[in-house]
């Protein structure tokens, strides 16, 4: 009976860990991090004007925004 006992709290340890670490690498807790590689900046573009956002002026600068990407 002993034996049965530790049987299935040694199993449910298992089970338990495996899903611990299952979790843990589903939600990025085990990444692990790559040196020398720097992540690229991102571009931010403000705008402030009196223009409203349907005027020439404004669609002429989304235009000129979407050609350089």
């Amino acid at each position: 009976m002993a034996h049965d006992r530790a049987t299935r709290t040694r199993r449910g340890f298992v089970q338990g860990s495996l899903a611990l670490v299952s979790f843990s690498v589903l939600t990025g807790c085990g990444r692990i991090p790559v040196f020398g590689q720097q992540p690229k900046p991102v571009s931010r573009i403000g705008y402030l004007g009196t223009d409203s956002p349907g005027s020439p002026n404004s669609e002429a600068f989304r235009t000129g925004l979407g050609e350089l990407g």
